[in-house]
């Protein structure tokens, strides 16, 4: 019943996006592009409809069910006046349905989540959202740092109307379904179709939380597919929306466009919005619902003035990072799988090079690597931990790299280069095979359901009394009264009914974070997720420059916290979680 419904969710998410695709591309007079274009067109458009409705404090879940309403409507028009939809080959369909299938049926919920960044951070986004129409709340949470709200808006979609633990249907089933239909449009040898479609299922995706991963190269892949500075605009706008990273590579990829293609003829009147002028003003204009939504946060910033942190005794741990190592990664597959993949994006550039897009797709692919993974390592949170952001930009652009080097050149070459670096992936895939159908999720880190404790844990979250228990702590704060909640499954609170200033690690580190007025703080300072100082100091010696700090900060944080419960009255105490009223 569930497997079926599912199915029936995929296409009616993937009819509602066509619509809004279509309708965007009809309103501003665009080329015509192939259905899985626009589908990722269109989900890029509702992400814009989606930063209105949060800027505006609409984002309700009757607002959701209107957008896939209208999204339905406009595609059922855009049937009636005659849409083709191109179907690809059939084995290449069958292949398509095959994986498919296999994600919904061993990951669709899957049997764990990650206990820090999913139940600490990414499952209260969209809680939050669909109980006061907005993702913007807390002064003391990432949300408007690591991410502004977009991938949040699509998860509403699954919040608002069914049962939490589906929320990864978003990003694992339909991000992933996106992202299989749109490799079957950059290649026209059938074979190619074929690897361009397996080199998403091959490359190993690193998948660790809920937040954008498939759904990101989903909208990298359509940014290679589409021509018009509008829609591209579009894309990128919605990519920086659900992980601001991603700017980086957005960056990276107008740059390399703007050395690569040469400008059009145009009329004089027209040339001062010429592409390279048109693409910024898109990005600007689409991603601003998103930025307007957080600018209270961002002036903040300029007034706020942190000390600077305590610093912890020891010494910084000194890693050098191999991109050519066959050591296993921490998220799974090696450091030279990739980098094997990298050289087949430069060999594939060679061959193509009169072909200017696949050449701009390739020269960014070849660039971001080493930029995410030796600028953003040691500045943020270790060198496998920004590898691990690479992995979209290396999903999204391997089929349209691989598939657009095929026309170039034609015979057996393109397809060795292709293969060659995708079959290192063999090894991993297997073992994620595995732990999908034995474990039932596909998260890297699923070893850990070895661990009883951790299994336990997650079944009381999910499906026990892990619900019960947050809104009888709720409940001991008077309703209407500010609330500073340190919790770990922060998702189960009432955001109706107490305005709740959300707390997460990352979160007391933004450059705007203070703590504003309340008189109640709960606190869950050593439950089974909670990690203590002892941890905190250990990642204060890490590698990464991020990571460091928002340990240090954390730890003053919690000595400030500690400070303020001592001047307060505690209202409950279980040996685990504290209900304070604050003085």
């Amino acid at each position: 019943m569930v497997f079926a419904a599912c199915i029936v969710l995929l296409a009616v998410a993937t009819f509602m996006f066509f619509g809004w695709g279509w309708a965007f591309g009809r309103l501003l007079r665009l080329k015509t592009e192939a259905w899985p274009t626009t589908v990722a067109v269109g989900m890029a458009a509702v992400v814009f409809v989606g930063g209105i409705l949060n800027l505006t404090r609409l984002a309700y879940p009757p607002a959701l069910a209107a957008v896939a309403g209208i999204g339905v409507l406009l595609a059922i028009r855009a049937l009636w006046e005659g849409v083709a939809f191109e179907r690809p080959p059939a084995f290449v369909a069958i292949l398509i349905a095959v994986v498919v299938a296999f994600t919904i049926a061993t990951q669709l919920p899957p049997s764990i989540y990650n206990f820090h960044d999913d139940y600490q951070k990414y499952f209260a986004y969209p809680v939050r959202m669909v109980e006061t129409g907005t993702v913007f709340g807390s002064s003391l949470s990432a949300m408007g740092l690591q991410a502004l709200g977009a991938q949040a808006f699509l998860d509403g979609f699954v919040v608002a109307f069914f049962p939490i633990f589906y929320i990864n249907g978003v990003d694992a089933v339909f991000g992933l379904f996106l992202c299989l239909i749109l490799a079957t449009q950059f290649a026209k040898d059938r074979a190619m179709k074929l690897v361009c479609v397996l080199s998403v299922v091959f490359i190993n995706p690193q998948y660790v939380n809920i937040s954008t991963l498939f759904c990101g190269s989903a909208l990298i892949m359509a940014m290679a597919a589409v021509e018009d500075p509008v829609s591209l605009g579009l894309l990128c706008a919605a990519l920086i929306a659900m992980k601001p990273i991603y700017a980086v590579f957005v960056a990276i990829y107008f740059l390399t466009q703007v050395f690569t293609q040469a400008e059009a003829p145009a009329p004089p009147e027209q040339r001062r919005w010429s592409r390279r002028f048109r693409l910024p003003l898109a990005v600007a204009i689409f991603l601003s619902p998103w930025v307007l939504l957080h600018a209270p946060h961002y002036l903040a910033a300029f007034r706020i003035h942190h000390p600077v942190p305590t610093p912890v005794p020891g010494i910084v741990e000194a890693v050098r990072f191999n991109i050519f190592s066959l050591k296993s990664l921490q998220y799974g597959s090696t450091a030279a799988n990739y980098t094997l993949l990298v050289i087949a994006f430069a060999i594939c550039g060679l061959l193509c090079w009169k072909i200017k897009p696949a050449v701009a797709c390739c020269i960014t692919a070849v660039i971001a690597f080493p930029v995410f993974v030796y600028v953003f390592g040691p500045l943020q949170y270790g060198y496998e931990h920004a590898l691990r952001y690479y992995v979209p930009v290396a999903m999204g652009l391997a089929p349209a790299i691989f598939g657009l080097t095929s026309q170039a050149q034609r015979g057996w070459i393109p397809l060795l280069i292709a293969v060659i670096p995708l079959a290192a992936f063999g090894p991993s895939l297997r073992n994620r095979v595995h732990m999908e159908l034995h474990n039932h999720s596909a998260a890297s880190y699923a070893w850990i359901m070895e661990d009883p404790d951790y299994l336990e844990y997650n079944n009381g979250v999910l499906k026990g009394p892990e619900r019960k228990a947050v809104k009888a702590l709720q409940e001991r704060v008077p309703a209407g009264e500010p609330i500073l909640a340190w919790i770990n499954t922060p998702f189960y609170l009432d955001y109706k009914r107490n305005p709740v200033i959300d707390i997460d690690t990352a979160g007391v580190a933004v450059p705007w974070a203070a703590i504003p007025p309340a008189r109640y703080l709960i606190w869950d300072y050593a439950g089974f997720a909670t990690m203590d100082e002892d941890d905190y100091e250990e990642k204060a010696l890490n590698r990464g420059a991020g990571d460091r700090r928002d340990s240090l900060v954390t730890l003053d944080f919690m000595r400030r916290l500690e400070s303020m419960v001592g001047r307060g009255e505690v209202l409950y105490n279980d040996g685990q979680v504290k209900v304070v009223r604050l003085y």
